[in-house]
Order: C-alpha cells, then sequence, then structure tokens
C-alpha cells in the first residue's frame, strides 16, 4: 500500500466520477485531507466537502506525527492502544484492524500535506461549498487558521475527535444543514 494520499484521493474521485447525482465528499480526521484532495480534483458530481476534525495545520497532527516518525510501527500501535483502549476506544480499535505500515506510511504522507498548513490552504482554496465540523477541543492553530480565512464552520458540544461517535444526532444535523444551504 502506498502512503501518497493524493493517489488515493485520485482512486476515489475516479469512482465518484461514475456515480449518477451530485455528491457531497464527507471526511474525518485523515479522511477531511482525503476529502479536500478529492474536492479540488475537479470531479464530476462532487459538489461540496464536509471535514470533520480533518488535518488542516500541523497542530492536528497529533498522532501522525509520532507515527511518521515511530521505529517500531507495531509496538507504536500496541502502546496506543493501550493507552487509549478506555478514552479514545474508537481510536484504538481502528488502530487494531489496521495495518502497521500503512498506518506510518499514511502518517508520513499527512505530515508532509500538514507542513506550513499546505493541506489547510488547498481546503481553504476550494471553490465548492465546505463545512468544517470539529469537536469542543479543537487546536488554537486550526481555530485560527479558520478564523482568519473565513471558512464556514460548527463545532458540536459534548464532542471530542470522533465528533459523529460522540455526537452521531447533532452532526448529522449539521450536515443536513449545511447540504440544504447548498441545494435547491
Amino acid at each position: 500500500m502506498s502512503g501518497d494520499l493524493e493517489a488515493t484521493a485520485c482512486d476515489i474521485g475516479e469512482r465518484i466520477a461514475r456515480q449518477e447525482g451530485p455528491v457531497v465528499v464527507v471526511g474525518h480526521s485523515m479522511g477531511g485531507a482525503l476529502a479536500t484532495l478529492v474536492a479540488e480534483g475537479g470531479w464530476r458530481f462532487v459538489v461540496a466537502v464536509v471535514n470533520i476534525e480533518g488535518n488542516l495545520t500541523p497542530a492536528d497532527c497529533t498522532f501522525s506525527s509520532h507515527a511518521s516518525v515511530a521505529e517500531d510501527m507495531p509496538s507504536w500501535v500496541s502502546d496506543v492502544r493501550r493507552q487509549f483502549s478506555a478514552t479514545e476506544s474508537r481510536y484504538a480499535t481502528a488502530l487494531g484492524r489496521a495495518d502497521a505500515d500503512a498506518v506510518q506510511m499514511a502518517a508520513r504522507d499527512l505530515v508532509r500535506l500538514s507542513d506550513g498548513d499546505l493541506i489547510g490552504n488547498r481546503y481553504a482554496a476550494l471553490r465548492l461549498p465546505n463545512l468544517y465540523i470539529g469537536g469542543a477541543d479543537v487546536p488554537a492553530a486550526t481555530l485560527e487558521f479558520l478564523e482568519a480565512n473565513h471558512l464556514n464552520r460548527t463545532f458540536i458540544p459534548r464532542a471530542g475527535h470522533w465528533v459523529m461517535g460522540d455526537q452521531p444526532a447533532e452532526t448529522a444535523a449539521a450536515i443536513d444543514r449545511f447540504v440544504s444551504s447548498i441545494t435547491p
């Protein structure tokens, strides 16, 4: 597996292009970066993007920055799973299902894309309607970036990084409001 998120976004875009009707690309965490890359690709039918706690600034690379430099990924994954098994069980479970080498390659690419706000700047430059959805603990650098770029955003109270798992009804309602605002 390649850690090339841009190639992955191209694969996703090609699949979307075979769909019928409008598509709103929604991505969470690293998927938010992927959603940005897909949205900027000009794919047929992509009409908007929703970034849920996705990477916009280097401050968003909490785990990816550590994973990208880990010397023993299987041990790193085990340590993170143990550390977060109670408080961030979704993250621990997701890591347990993933290939450790693939996680590291994707983490390295995400850190590269986040360096100097590169992916954030690409998100801010999108010519499609977009919405950033954050939980209660969005990093200050990301909040500043969203504000400075006058980006459409909403924050879900009582939600952490896994916004859609912590507050599913509120997250769905925010997406529904956004989609309703861009469609006739």
